[in-house]
Parts: C-alpha cells; structure tokens; sequence
C-alpha cells in the first residue's frame, strides 16, 4: 500500500514520514505530493489542482494530510479553519485523506520524547506537562539549546522512540489508530 503526505513543508513530511516507518515498517511506502507548497499556500485553489493531479498520477491508497495548528488545542477557530481545509482537499482524494493536526507544532512531536534531544545536544531539559500544552514548543527547545536549529529535526526523528510518542502525544496515537483502521488493520 502507498500513503501520500501533504504537508506544511518537506521538513514535516519527511519527520512524520520517519515516524511511521518505525510504526509501520515497510508495509506502506511514502510518495509526498505537492511538495513545494508551503504553509498558507496549501489552502490555495492552485495547490487543490496540483494536488489532483498529483494524486491522480501516483495513486496512493491512503492521503495523510500533515497540518499544524498554530495554536494551543482548546482554540475552536484554529481548529475550524484546518477542518474546512481537510474537507476540502479531502474531497479531491476521494476522501482517502487522513487529518494529523499537530498541536502547536510539529516540535510538540520533539517533546513528546524529549531525551532524543537531550542526547543530541546534551542538555537536560525537562518536560512536565502534555507536550501539546506547551505554547511555542520550538521556542523551548531554543531556549534549551541555543544552537538548534529545525535543520536537525530530521535527526531528532530518526532518534525518537516511537512507542513514547504515542504514550506522549496523544495526536500521534490517534493518527496511527487513523492508518489502522483505514488500512483494514483494526
């Protein structure tokens, strides 16, 4: 089976990619459409006609459509404004498609196994609460080591535990239960 990802940049699509290689191993393989559009271009009707082809030229089972909220989760506009753009452009995926709606962002991810960038960059930051609630996850993670860069996230990916994340972070867990069931896995 093939899943398709959308997403916000190449960077985010590649670590969510990273991600569902140690949760799936190779029972799907990865095709990333519309790859250079990036953040708010995504809702543009040019990227919709893109994607349509894309989509059409690829064929993949299963479209995981990779978004960051840019907020924290209880913001009910955030929230509406990502679900019309998942109802829209899932429509031109024969509503194949699959939300993963990042809570504030993709480095709330990072977080959720926080000793994968402790490792790297050999700082001892502490995390005590959900990382979804965490304002600005990018910023904590700057303010721990002054140096990172979201070059590196990529790194970070392949060095996360991947059964930590889904304990940690709830919207990944619900993505893979997602990918389960569309799958016919559950």
């Amino acid at each position: 089976m093939k899943i398709g990802l959308v997403g916000e940049n190449p960077s985010d699509t590649n670590c969510i990619e990273v991600l569902l290689k140690k949760e799936f191993g190779d029972t799907f393989s990865y095709v990333h459409l519309v790859k250079n559009i990036n953040g708010s271009n995504l809702e543009e009707q040019k990227t919709k006609h893109i994607l349509r082809k894309e989509y059409a030229n690829h064929k993949p089972d299963l479209v995981i459509f990779v978004r960051d909220l840019d907020s924290l989760r209880d913001n009910k506009k955030q929230w509406n404004m990502r679900k019309a753009y998942f109802t829209d452009f899932n429509s031109v995926v024969d509503r194949l498609g699959v939300p993963f709606i990042i809570i504030y962002e993709l480095e709330a991810i990072i977080l959720s196994d926080i000793s994968a960038f402790n490792q790297k960059y050999g700082t001892q930051l502490i995390i005590n609460k959900a990382p979804d609630l965490y304002l600005e996850p990018k910023e904590v993670l700057m303010k721990a080591y002054k140096y990172y860069d979201t070059g590196d996230n990529i790194d970070l990916f392949n060095n996360l535990d991947v059964n930590i994340v889904k304990r940690n972070y709830k919207y990944y867990d619900l993505l893979v239960r997602r990918i389960k069931q569309k799958t016919g896995q559950i």
